[in-house]
């Protein structure tokens, strides 16, 4: 529910962005005229680069806000509800990642049986291949869930 402490909260940080896009503007400009030094410039950018993924993720939110319906602000999709916010460049990259890592870290439990031991051939043989698939089926699919729950928590950090 929006109320009206929330709404200038949000108008006051929209104010705040659009100050500091012209701040950068006129530090630029006056960086080309030599009326503004390296250094101060330097920290002025800086200071707007250290900002930008907070103000994009405001950007995000601020479009949802204005294109509300009521005073009730509602996201799109679950997955913005859940975080707020849209990621879609961040979860293709984290997903390759993701895929990649599991690709070379399950390909040698699925693929890799204990060649010293022959009573794994015995096993195989005697009870068919099924327990043995189905046990690294369990391996593969508890390694990926610990591999994904601490992949997705490393980029909260």
């Amino acid at each position: 529910m929006l109320t009206q402490a929330k709404i200038a909260w949000i108008e006051n940080e929209n104010e705040r962005y659009l100050v500091m896009e012209q701040d950068l503007q006129e530090a630029a400009h006056r960086y080309q005229n030599e009326e503004l030094s390296e250094v101060t410039f330097n920290q002025i950018v800086d200071d707007y680069i250290a900002s930008s993924a907070e103000r994009s993720l405001f950007r995000d939110f601020y479009s949802h806000y204005l294109e509300r319906r009521s005073d009730v602000l509602i996201y799109p999709t679950g997955y913005q509800t859940l975080f707020s916010m849209q990621t879609n460049a961040r979860d293709f990259r984290s997903s390759i990642i993701l895929l990649l890592g599991l690709i070379f870290i399950l390909a040698p439990i699925v693929s890799q049986d204990k060649e010293e031991k022959m009573d794994q051939l015995y096993l195989i043989t005697e009870k068919g291949g099924t327990p043995l698939k189905r046990k690294k089926l369990w391996l593969a699919l508890s390694f990926s869930m610990i591999y994904i729950l601490l992949f997705t928590l490393m980029e909260w950090l």
